[in-house]
């Protein structure tokens, strides 16, 4: 441990003091105007040129051979879909900070889903590498766990033991409602666009009529 005996009382060791602290001073300052200096050279960066990108694969061989097992067991009105992030299709709460959640688990991918023909998610598989660190385990869990919490049946393959297509073929017939066009009645409507509300002009019994008939097709029509 260091040593310093510092008298207050004598001149030079007051000017001393103040020279380090000065130097402190500056030092921090330059620290503080080499990093601002560093994040306006990243704001001008050109997106490109800075990352040059290039096209990769979107699946592995095994994440590959699971979605053609799903693409055949699944209705033909259902459509699977891969690499989708859990904020494009699950809505939480806006009570707490909305980033928290998205990087908890708003991006994590899920690998393979099976929509049904209103783009709803009934199903979705994760493959998983035999070899993954703790923290993939981790964040695949937390993934599993909200699926399971929104009513998304959810099951987990491993890349070196994937099911055959008659057990892929039980699961999702288990899985899909009894009539797979229903669309739940618990629909979000704050994800999906809303019909604009229409605007009618009638005059009269006859028009009364319509407007009676068209509003049992559609509660949302106006009558001006």
């Amino acid at each position: 441990m260091l040593d310093f005996d510092f008298d207050f009382t004598s001149p030079a060791s007051l000017l001393g003091g103040f020279v380090f602290v000065l130097m402190v001073v500056l030092w921090l300052r330059s620290r503080g105007n080499g990093s601002g200096r560093s994040a306006k050279r990243a704001e001008f960066l050109d997106t490109v040129e800075a990352w040059p990108p290039q096209a990769v694969r979107v699946m592995t061989t095994a994440q590959r051979t699971a979605y053609d097992f799903l693409r055949e067991a699944a209705p033909r009105s259902h459509v699977v879909l891969a690499q989708v992030p859990l904020s494009s299709f699950i809505s939480v709460p806006t009570e707490h900070p909305h980033g928290q959640w998205l990087n908890r688990a708003g991006r994590i991918c899920v690998d393979l889903m099976v929509c049904d023909s209103s783009s709803r998610v009934v199903a979705a598989v994760n493959v998983r590498d035999t070899n993954e660190s703790k923290r993939t385990i981790g964040r695949h869990e937390r993934l599993t766990k909200t699926l399971e919490a929104a009513r998304i049946s959810v099951q987990t393959w491993q890349d070196g033991a994937l099911p055959g297509e008659d057990d892929v073929r039980t699961w999702l017939r288990a899985t899909l409602p009894v009539n797979p066009e229903a669309v739940p009645k618990f629909d979000d409507r704050r994800l999906l666009p809303q019909p604009e509300i229409q605007e009618l002009r009638v005059s009269g019994g006859r028009g009364r009529t319509i407007l009676r008939s068209l509003l049992k097709r559609n509660p949302k029509v106006a009558a001006h």
